[in-house]
């Protein structure tokens, strides 16, 4: 009789530990309409002078970079930002964090170009302008 009571005591505890695994993969690797991790707002925080750096980081920007893309061996269209130096050869290639977006790396590219490289700033598949529903965190980019 004991064994039973324990029985079916781990066999619950292995389906709520089931139904618990599988939200959480939903959350973190499926693409969803809602972001998992929150979006905090520091406006408030910024002098004038940080709001006009942004801005004029911003308008660089927008007049320096090409989209560019490549599709997939699975058929999806992956997006990156070009930004070429007509001084150097060397490339570097950013990439974002989760959630994330390659135009989020600007200022990062803009620092890297002003030391004079050639920026890659890539959207991650799911991620910005790039194609698919599932994150992979790089795996099937490499």
């Amino acid at each position: 009789m004991l064994y039973i009571i324990i029985s079916s005591i781990v066999i619950i505890l292995l389906i709520i530990l089931i139904i618990i695994s599988n939200k959480v993969v939903n959350i973190i690797f499926i693409k969803g309409d809602k972001p998992v991790l929150p979006v905090f707002k520091r406006d408030a925080e910024e002098t004038e002078e940080d709001k006009l750096k942004k801005k004029k980081r911003k308008e660089w920007f927008e007049n320096s970079q090409k989209d560019v893309y490549v599709t997939t061996e699975d058929n999806l269209k992956l997006h990156a930002h070009l930004i070429e130096n007509n001084n150097s050869d060397v490339f570097v290639i950013i990439a974002h964090g989760y959630e994330g977006r390659g135009a989020y790396m600007r200022y990062f590219g803009e620092k890297l170009y002003d030391m004079g490289y050639n920026i890659l700033l890539i959207d991650l598949r799911a991620h910005g302008k790039s194609e698919g529903k599932i994150y992979s965190f790089g795996y099937y980019e490499k």
